[in-house]
């Protein structure tokens, strides 16, 4: 049986035809036996449980379907990755989770060789995350780092820097903070 679909004033508007869709992300979640329920949660917007594959999400919470998208599909990096923990964990277990089911979540739902084609002939973050309507940050960010420090690239920073030069956005700051970067002076 089919689920009824999700509500919300994040989810308005048309939809876009191609496989970078909220909707595409819903049906693939369905297929792999993930569900997905509207939850009137509180202290967060959006969160999944490992026992029953659930994904609970407030969409009331969330302003764009791409918010909406980059929320679930990073919950869907959990199930991909097995990084789930407790409320009580600590917080370096937290931390390591998060960032494993964001890497999991980027490497199933944002392709590397489209991306980094997309950057390299000029798009910006922001043109690149319309695209796979997601959010700039912190979504694209990791899927970049991956891109500059992965395994069949270099590992430097110079790298990342030259495939996003042209976006104003980005130039001169930190990838994650947006504080601006701090030139090191060397004392001779």
């Amino acid at each position: 049986s089919r689920k009824p679909p999700l509500a919300g004033p994040a989810l308005a508007g048309g939809a876009r035809m191609f496989k970078y869709t909220l909707a595409a992300t819903l049906d693939e979640m369905d297929r792999e036996g993930i569900t997905v329920a509207e939850c009137p949660l509180r202290s967060m917007r959006c969160l999944s449980l490992q026992n029953g594959r659930i994904v609970g999400i407030n969409t009331a919470r969330f302003d764009s379907s791409a918010e909406v998208r980059t929320a679930l599909i990073h919950e869907d990096g959990h199930f991909a990755s097995g990084a789930f923990y407790l409320p009580y964990s600590p917080y370096q277990l937290k931390a390591q989770a998060e960032y494993r089911a964001d890497k999991a979540a980027v490497l199933k739902h944002i392709p590397y060789t489209e991306l980094a084609a997309r950057l390299r002939r000029g798009d910006t973050l922001a043109d690149a995350a319309e695209y796979f309507c997601v959010t700039a940050k912190p979504m694209l960010c990791t899927a970049i780092w991956d891109i500059a420090l992965g395994p069949r690239k270099k590992r430097n920073h110079d790298c990342i820097r030259q495939i996003l030069g042209n976006d104003e956005a980005v130039r001169g700051k930190h990838l994650y903070t947006d504080q601006p970067l701090q030139h090191q002076q060397r004392h001779h």
